[in-house]
């Protein structure tokens, strides 16, 4: 049954998806099957070798389906942003799928927030955890609360804000028409990076009562899927460091601070470390040397711990930097093995 909803927002549902056959029925179920209507569905399709096309053949008098080369996430949105009409844009990954009620709180978001719709920029949203196979662990990504209300400052004295990944973002057109399209060759995958950073400069950003979506777990997701591989060690950091470069550019851009200079935490320092050892990730020079050590003990995580915290923290910096490659690796891979059993359980 469809509900009446207090207002008609116009919702684009844009589907991104690249050989995600084996899932997409099941995410394009979830947008056709809403309590409340979205305006449009837009399937995106990115060059699928696999039987992507086979799947999306059966709603083709359902929805709107564009197949397209091959040329990464960011031209899959670029492409879903010039067919959408919509006032909002909602960008789907083609692994996650909407919860039937998603439409309907989005929705409720919108006109329950008392401000004015040009002064959102986005609507965002946990999403719950599920296993490959669609099951629910019980847990949500991101597991704490997420920001919300107008977050310059706390982007410039953090270098981030807490948001979803792609799923659980909903932008308003008028957000997207200050920074579309996004560089397709820099964001062949993580495009949401660039939407979520930007979102703080144009206006407010509000969460959702209730999570609209479910982020799927799996060794193929592009960003946390299981894995040492070198060259998906070497794009997660290169992701990291694109997008200090961009915020960091963003605050300069749009606050008083000209000499802004983006505050690295504990685990983006990690990450980059991790990345150059094993990922042969180029770093900038004040990623390296003293200058790296200096950002991670100053780093504010490090410096509210308490001591035995900061005793176990100063040791696995010392095995990232110094302990032979091997025992290192072993040391990575099987933290990498906990948080995806944790995420699995």
């Amino acid at each position: 049954m469809v509900i009446e909803s207090k207002v008609n927002s116009k919702i684009s549902i844009i589907i991104n998806n690249y050989n995600y056959g084996r899932f997409l029925e099941e995410a394009v179920n979830s947008v056709l099957n809403q309590t409340h209507q979205p305006y449009e569905i837009i399937v995106v399709d990115d060059g699928s070798t696999d039987n992507s096309r086979e799947v999306l053949d059966k709603y083709s008098t359902k929805l709107k389906v564009i197949y397209k080369a091959n040329g990464g996430q960011a031209s899959a949105f670029n492409r879903g942003y010039a067919e959408a009409t919509g006032d909002w844009l909602w960008f789907v990954d083609a692994d996650d799928f909407l919860v039937p009620e998603a439409v309907q709180t989005v929705n409720e978001a919108v006109t329950d927030n008392g401000s004015e719709l040009n002064e959102i920029s986005k609507i965002h949203s946990p999403l719950y955890i599920v296993k490959s196979d669609g099951r629910r662990t019980g847990t949500l990504y991101p597991n704490s609360k997420l920001s919300s209300g107008f977050l310059v400052d706390e982007v410039v004295s953090k270098g981030d804000y807490k948001w979803p990944p792609t799923t659980g973002n909903v932008f308003h057109r008028s957000m997207l028409k200050k920074c579309m399209p996004i560089p397709e060759d820099e964001y062949r995958i993580c495009a949401d990076f660039f939407l979520c950073s930007f979102a703080p400069f144009s206006g407010l950003i509000v969460q959702t009562a209730s999570p609209v979506g479910c982020y799927r777990i799996h060794q193929e997701n592009s960003f946390y899927g299981v894995g040492f591989a070198k060259e998906k060690l070497k794009k997660n950091g290169e992701i990291l460091l694109l997008v200090a470069r961009r915020t960091a550019q963003l605050v300069r851009q749009n606050t008083g601070h000209k000499n802004y200079q983006y505050p690295f935490n504990r685990r983006s320092l990690e990450t980059v470390v991790i990345a150059k050892r094993f990922g042969s990730l180029t770093v900038p020079p004040a990623l390296s040397g003293i200058g790296l050590h200096k950002l991670w003990l100053n780093a504010e995580e490090i410096k509210a711990a308490s001591l035995k915290n900061k005793i176990v923290a100063f040791s696995y910096w010392i095995l990232l930097n110094a302990a032979p490659r091997k025992l290192t690796a072993y040391f990575i891979k099987r933290g990498m093995r906990k948080l995806n059993d944790s995420r699995e359980a």
